[in-house]
């Protein structure tokens, strides 16, 4: 499927496309893909600032973010303020583009809030968020699939909530994120010891369809750089996943003004690295801590859709934590 045809779920509102893939199996230890090949954003290009130090629901860091390209609507996660890390309480702050609060969401007992997909239900309704869920110590055992209800607070054991967890054998610590120009979801987890991707066509995973039968991609993903530990957030264009991994200053290395925050771009046909950057993305910043990566799709006006690899940063003083995020565009 061209990259023209397949981003039919943003142009109609929410209506998707099946993708056309193959997976092939390459031994028990490593799955291998046959993707159909996909542009890739270049990590060497110039950053550009989408939002820079905004304010979100509370007082605590950035920890990830998704777009909704109907509504253009940025949705933030974070720890929820006063509530102990380990209680896995989360707060869904929905940003407008310019990154002013217009809406905001609770959630008890879910996890980290490491990674979001927001999957867009058509203009004028309320997307429907992907996350951790079923918190165990603080961190997300599962995944969730439901609405966004401004001002409503709900647990992990809601009626609206639905379990979209893959039925992968062995599968710990699963994160979600959709490529929302392809219409897949890709689910990172941990196996054995090791990190890996396994992508499906986001329809059939809406369905509960994710089992081996269903997936259409699943590698091991290779080791973070050593420089830039801990992972802070990952996306899905195409064939390749984007991999967001650093500390805030004086953590593992990382000094100001620059930091050691890098970019990794696998190709999931292969399960090798393409490309590996530092990113001097908004260096200077007070405390600057990697936070969170998401695919956006604009459309400006006259034009062709563009996409747009985002990646973000907490900053401020404990207390009173910012939100900035910057982009590198598709090339053309």
């Amino acid at each position: 499927m061209s990259d023209a045809l397949s981003r039919r779920r943003l142009l109609q509102g929410g209506g998707g496309v099946a993708a056309a893939l193959a997976l092939e199996v390459a031994g028990a230890n490593n799955a291998r893909a046959a993707i159909r090949r996909s542009r890739r954003f270049q990590l060497t290009a110039a950053s550009n600032a989408l939002l820079k130090e905004r304010a979100l629901t509370g007082a605590r860091v950035l920890q990830s973010f998704g777009f909704d390209d109907v509504d253009r609507h940025i949705y933030t996660v974070q720890l929820r303020s006063g509530s102990p890390a380990r209680n896995g309480d989360l707060c869904v702050t929905r940003l407008d583009p310019t990154g002013r609060r217009v809406g905001c969401m609770n959630l008890r007992g879910f996890g980290h809030g490491e990674q979001i997909g927001v999957e867009s239900a058509g203009r004028g309704a309320a997307p429907y968020l992907w996350t951790e869920y079923r918190s165990s110590d603080g961190w997300g055992t599962r995944i969730a699939r439901f609405r966004f209800v401004n001002g409503a607070t709900i647990g992990s054991g809601h009626s609206g909530i639905t379990d979209r967890t893959p039925r992968i054998a062995g599968l710990g610590s699963p994160r979600p994120a959709i490529d929302p120009w392809h219409d897949r979801l890709v689910v990172r987890y941990r196996k054995d010891g090791r990190l890996r991707a396994a992508v499906f066509d986001l329809d059939q995973a809406v369905r509960g369809r994710t089992d081996g039968r269903h997936r259409l991609a699943d590698v091991r993903l290779p080791d973070p750089d050593p420089a830039a530990q801990p992972a802070q957030g990952f996306a899905l264009f195409g064939q390749y996943m984007y991999l967001f991994h650093g500390t805030p200053y004086g953590h593992a290395g990382s000094k100001a003004p620059v930091g050691n925050a890098r970019i990794t771009c696998v190709d999931l046909n292969s399960g090798r690295v393409v490309e590996r950057e530092l990113t001097r993305a908004f260096q200077g910043l007070t405390y600057r801590e990697p936070e969170g990566m998401a695919i956006q799709v604009i459309s400006p006006s006259g034009r062709s859709p563009q996409a747009r690899l985002c990646f973000g940063f907490a900053s401020g003083p404990v207390g009173a934590r910012r939100a900035s995020i910057a982009y590198k565009p598709m090339p053309s």
